[in-house]
């Protein structure tokens, strides 16, 4: 998940107040679009228990949802492993200057990274969608080339461009949020190398830092009616979610850039810190059906003083977190971390 907002001061997001949103509407498999230019079909949505890719989902379709990947590893019960402690983090890359308000969206085998960003020395137009490639997880990440599928999507005077994409790296989800919530897009590609195709009818209406789980099938994002969490349902990949449902025991918390763990267990976010920095919380519950507990620093990466971490992103085998870490002004400089386990 990931989310950047031009000139909205961190804590204005930490505990904007945001009207009530509808459901959207159906999303018709022929409203395709050819925003920027692009000129490719509509990329396909997979189908049931297709082949999974190294550290990712397995292709996902109507039918169904498909295996986790090889490095997807599992606990002896079937579960994702999602316990244990995170070491220091590394530096991925340094990005543009400004606020990470969001996380970075990264595929299930860690080879591509998604990210908006605003152009070189800019920050009042709308942000461009980045994506920043590498050959193996140990490989470094190629410069940022720009989405120009996306170009003119959001709204520069208001919208924040928030993104998630799919584990197979083949669903690209994007909302141009305000105050009053906005609209979640579907952006499809056929392949890792063709460009997306974006849906020009919504699958959804959601709040800021909108996170999606690993089977798509559930939304998250900050309260449309002011603080907490909400989170959003559908049955089916290739159907809208619906108007969202209050997060038990989160509905209180002041929790920024959701990101649900691939067990299901655990919801990771930012708060803000007894020093009034940023930084990486998880709250926890023990089952689905269960509340959260509060959130919780412990086992996480600490910010250095006077730094703020926010943006978590976790891989789908629960070993590495990504996130993004901001120096303090005037440099304000912006890292790409992982930390692993």
């Amino acid at each position: 998940m990931s989310v950047l907002k031009q000139e909205m001061p961190i804590a204005r997001l930490l505990g904007v107040i945001l009207p009530v949103c509808a459901a959207c509407g159906s999303d018709p498999s022929s409203a395709e679009s050819t925003i920027g230019g692009s000129t490719a079909g509509a990329g396909a949505l997979g189908s049931s228990g297709g082949a999974a890719s190294a550290g990712g989902s397995g292709g996902t379709g109507p039918g169904g949802i498909g295996g986790v990947g090889a490095a997807g590893a599992a606990s002896g019960n079937g579960r994702v492993d999602c316990s244990g402690t995170f070491q220091e983090p590394e530096l991925l890359f340094m990005g543009e200057v400004g606020w990470p308000l969001g996380s970075p969206a990264v595929t299930g085998d860690e080879l591509e990274i998604f990210d908006p960003e605003f152009p070189e020395g800019t920050t009042n137009v709308a942000a461009r969608i980045v994506v920043r490639r590498r050959p193996s997880l140990t490989g470094a990440f190629s410069a940022p080339v720009v989405l120009h599928e996306f170009d003119g999507l959001c709204d520069p005077s208001g919208d924040s461009t928030t993104l998630d994409v799919s584990a197979d790296g083949l669903r690209l989800y994007v909302a141009c949020v305000s105050e009053g919530g906005g609209p979640l897009y579907r952006a499809t590609r056929q392949t890792r190398s063709a460009p997306f195709v974006l849906s020009t009818a919504p699958v959804g209406i959601v709040g800021f830092f909108v996170a999606l789980s690993v089977d798509e099938l559930s939304a998250w994002s900050q309260n449309p009616q002011g603080k907490g969490m909400y989170m959003y349902r559908r049955s089916r990949i290739d159907e809208s979610f619906d108007g969202g449902q209050p997060v038990p025991g989160l509905t209180e918390q002041q929790l920024s850039g959701p990101e649900p763990t691939p067990d299901g267990l655990g919801l990771l976010g930012a708060i803000l810190l007894p020093s009034g920095e940023q930084g990486l919380t998880l709250a926890r519950r023990a089952s689905t059906g269960s509340p959260f507990s509060s959130p919780e620093v412990r086992g996480l990466p600490v910010p250095p003083p006077m730094t703020s971490d926010s943006g978590p992103s976790i891989s789908t085998d629960c070993r590495r977190l990504y996130f993004v870490r901001l120096g303090a002004a005037p440099s304000e400089t912006r890292s790409t971390m992982v930390a692993q386990r």
